[in-house]
């Protein structure tokens, strides 16, 4: 599976209406809605312009609390964190494809 198109993205609004898209930094377009179509509200296109970065926190998480739950989880007294890290790697993994 290919890599996503690298952060920044940036919510767009078209012309003067109120549909808006995503492009990258460096002006790809991420998400593009037909003329025809409803297009995205604001809110919908800068969640999916925060994606990249987003991932990135997310797996900065991961690699933080790899620690606490590498060690048998300290016998089961880091419940809240084994919980946490099982929702970053399992958000992780979709947002990569991989589930």
């Amino acid at each position: 599976m290919s890599k996503h198109t690298s952060g920044p993205w940036h919510a767009s609004q078209y012309l003067d209406d109120d549909r808006w898209g995503v492009i990258s930094s460096d002006n790809q377009v991420i998400v593009r809605i037909p003329l025809q179509g409803v297009g995205l509200r604001k809110e919908d296109a800068t969640l999916i312009a925060s994606a990249p970065d987003l991932l990135a926190a997310a797996e900065a998480a991961v690699y933080c609390l790899s620690p606490l739950v590498s060690e048998e989880s300290l016998a089961g007294q880091w419940k809240p964190v084994d919980k946490l890290y099982r929702q970053l790697t399992t958000a992780i993994a979709q947002a990569k494809g991989e589930r």
